[in-house]
C-alpha cells in the first residue's frame, strides 16, 4: 500500500541525530500495517570506510523496523553540490515496491499518530481518493523527546503523545497560504505513485538547499489544476525538534535554491530535461540489509596467546597472520562490494586470509608496475613483515 521514503547519512546533524533517527524509524513502522509497506532509506555519502548510519545504530532498532527497511547506499557526491535530497528521494521512488499505489516523503525525526487510535497510516491512506496531501507539523522540545521516549519502545512513545501532547500545548498549526498550506510541509508529503512519475520526481538541479518541498507542492498544485489535500482531521506529525545544535543549512548564510526559479516561476509540473534519468535510473545500487550480521572471523585455535616486549622481539618483523587479521580487515570492512584491495608484501598466508575476504585482491607481481597497482586500486596494504611460524626468531 504505502512507500516511506527518508533520507541520511553517518555524520553528526545535531548531537542527539542517532537517537531522534532510531525513535523515528521505530515508530514510524509501527504505523505500516499493509503488505508490501515499506521504509525506504538512502543512505548517502557516509564516509567511504564508514558503516552506513543504519547499520551503525542496528541495536536501537526495533525487528519490525528492520523488517521493513530497505536501505540503498549512494558512495560518491557531485562536484560542486551542498544538498541531494532530489536526487536521495528519487532514488527511493525508482526503487519503491510498484505495487504500493502511494509513496510518502517524509524525514527521520518524524513520528506520525492517528487521531483515531484504532487507525494506522496504512490504513488512513487506504482510503483516501487520488490526489496530493500535506499535513500541520507540531514541534516535540528536544529536552521532552530525549528523556520521555525510549528507542526501542516505540509503542510507549505513541501512547504518551496520545495521552500528553494536547494537555502540553504542542499541538499548533502554523498554516500558509495557497498552495503551501501549512509551513515546514516537506515533512509530509503523500502522493500517488502514478503522479510522481508522471511529474518526473523532484527536481534535482536544486542542490543547494531548502525549497524542495515547496517545488513539489507548487507542480502537484499545478498537477491537480489547484487542488491540494489535507489529513489535519485524521492524523497528527510531531517533529523531534533539533535546533539546540546549528546544522550546516540553518546557518545564516548558508546557501539556498532560487525561490523565483523552483517555486515562484513554475509554470509547469513535470521535468522534461531529467525525464529519462532522473533517481539514478538504471543503476546498480549498493544494498544493505541489517538482517544478517557481518561475518565473525573465527579461528580454531582458541589459545590465550601473549607477546614478550623485550629484547626477544625488539625490532623484529614477525606477527602472527590470524591475530592481525581481524584488526586489518576492520579498516576495508565498509568500502564498496566492487573494491580491490593492493597488496605488497611477503606474506602468503595473510595473502590467503585477504582473498578469502575480498572478492578482488591484486598484487604487485600481478601488475606490470607499483604505479599500475597504484591506480588499479581502493586500498593498498603495505606488509613490511612476514608470518611468525614461518620465520624463526633469533634473539
Amino acid at each position: 500500500m504505502l512507500s516511506l521514503i527518508v533520507y541520511g547519512r553517518n555524520d553528526n546533524h545535531g548531537y542527539n541525530y542517532h537517537k531522534r533517527l532510531a525513535i523515528s524509524l521505530n515508530c514510524l513502522a509501527e504505523m505500516l500495517s499493509f503488505p508490501g509497506d515499506e521504509i525506504i532509506f538512502i543512505d548517502y555519502c557516509s564516509a567511504q570506510d564508514f558503516p552506513t548510519v543504519l547499520e551503525a545504530i542496528s541495536d536501537t532498532l526495533t525487528e519490525n523496523a528492520k523488517s521493513l527497511l530497505k536501505i540503498y547506499r549512494i558512495r560518491s557526491k557531485k562536484r560542486g553540490s551542498l544538498s541531494e535530497e532530489a536526487l536521495c528521494r528519487n532514488v527511493a521512488i525508482r526503487r519503491a515496491n510498484p505495487e504500493n499505489p502511494w509513496i510518502l516523503s517524509t524525514n527521520v525525526d518524524m513520528i506520525f499518530l492517528p487521531i483515531d487510535p484504532n487507525k494506522t497510516l496504512s490504513s488512513i491512506v487506504a482510503e483516501l481518493p487520488e490526489g496530493f496531501y500535506e499535513l500541520p507539523r507540531f514541534e516535540l522540545p528536544e529536552s521532552m523527546w530525549e528523556a520521555h521516549f525510549d528507542r526501542l519502545k516505540p509503542i510507549e512513545n505513541l501512547t504518551f503523545l496520545r495521552n500528553h501532547a494536547q494537555e502540553m500545548q504542542l499541538h499548533t498549526i502554523v498554516r500558509r497560504p495557497g498552495f503551501l498550506i501549512y509551513d515546514n510541509p516537506g515533512d509530509f508529503q503523500l502522493m500517488t505513485r502514478d503522479a510522481i512519475f508522471t511529474i518526473d520526481g523532484f527536481d534535482e538541479a536544486m542542490d543547494q538547499g531548502w525549497h524542495l518541498d515547496a517545488n513539489l507542492c507548487k507542480r502537484m498544485f499545478l498537477y491537480y489544476e489547484g487542488k491540494i489535500g489535507h489529513l489535519e482531521d485524521k492524523l497528527w506529525g510531531y517533529h523531534c525538534n533539533h535546533t539546540r545544535q546549528e546544522s550546516f543549512f540553518h546557518k545564516q548564510l548558508s546557501p539556498e535554491n532560487d525561490w523565483n526559479r523552483f517555486v515562484k516561476d513554475i509554470q509547469a509540473p513535470d521535468l522534461p530535461n531529467q525525464r529519462e534519468c532522473w533517481g539514478l535510473k538504471g543503476y546498480d545500487l549498493e544494498e544493505v540489509t541489517l538482517l544478517k550480521p557481518r561475518q565473525i572471523h573465527a579461528s580454531k585455535d582458541c589459545s590465550l596467546f601473549e607477546i614478550a616486549i623485550d629484547q626477544s622481539t625488539f625490532n623484529t618483523l614477525t606477527y602472527d597472520s590470524k591475530r592481525v587479521f581481524p584488526y586489518l580487515v576492520d579498516h576495508f570492512n565498509h568500502l564498496p562490494r566492487e573494491s580491490r584491495v593492493g597488496y605488497i608484501g611477503h606474506n602468503t598466508e595473510l595473502l590467503t586470509l585477504i582473498q578469502e575476504e575480498v572478492p578482488s585482491v591484486l598484487t604487485l607481481q600481478e601488475t606490470k608496475s607499483l604505479e599500475e597497482l597504484y591506480q588499479e586500486s581502493d586500498l593498498i596494504i603495505f606488509d613490511f613483515g612476514f608470518n611468525q611460524k614461518s620465520i624463526a626468531i633469533t634473539p
